[in-house]
């Protein structure tokens, strides 16, 4: 008994300390939080800026004036793009659209 009493006297005496130094490294992880917060806060919206500077870049580059300006062209039939030879019969009249204007066919 007598050697738990000096272990519990000895608890108490560290507790106040022990408290102290958790109720100071709470109180500044609280004073540095707004501080982190922002950092963290502009640190994201920097990386979701390039993100979507990206994609800006990939639809810029995906569209299709510049893809016909590129040497490519376009064939349309009944408006909708043909896709395949299978899709044109004798006859069909289409329209084909280049980087710099468009030329009407007609399948024989």
């Amino acid at each position: 008994m007598q050697e738990q009493r000096g272990h519990i006297r000895l608890i108490g005496m560290r507790l106040p300390r022990a408290v102290g130094y958790h109720l100071a490294t709470a109180k500044n992880d609280l004073t540095r939080f707004p501080d982190r917060l922002r950092q963290s806060t502009a640190a994201r919206l920097q990386r979701e800026r390039q993100r979507l500077a990206l994609w800006a870049e990939t639809v810029r580059l995906s569209s299709p004036q510049l893809i016909l300006k590129r040497g490519y062209s376009l064939t349309l039939k009944e408006g909708k793009a043909v896709r395949s030879a299978d899709e044109l019969h004798v006859g069909d009249r289409i329209i084909t659209l280049f980087g710099k204007g468009s030329q009407e066919s007609q399948i024989v």
